[in-house]
């Protein structure tokens, strides 16, 4: 009846089972790369905006704003939003 809830002390596994390891989590690079990437071109617009100018800088800016909304994009467009919507009587 309570499957599951009940455990033997004395039960061990079965010879040659595998002992659980610990879950490695996958280190998120592609995301860290496009961080970094995004800060150093945030850092970038003030010193093109001295080396070629204020239009330059501004320009700059706008591709490097352009960038995150790009990736923030990519990182959320698989997310499920709808939630349980579906199944609403």
């Amino acid at each position: 009846m309570f499957v599951g809830l009940v455990r033997d002390p004395e039960w061990q596994p079965p010879e040659g089972f595998p002992s659980p390891r610990r879950r490695r989590w996958p280190v998120p690079w592609r995301a860290i790369v496009a961080l970094a990437i995004f800060f150093a071109m945030l850092w970038l617009v003030p010193v093109i905006d001295h080396a070629f100018g204020p239009l330059a800088g501004y320009g700059f800016l706008l591709g490097a704003i352009t960038f995150g909304a790009l990736q923030l994009d990519r990182w959320l467009g698989p997310q499920y939003w709808r939630g349980l919507k579906d199944y609403q009587a």
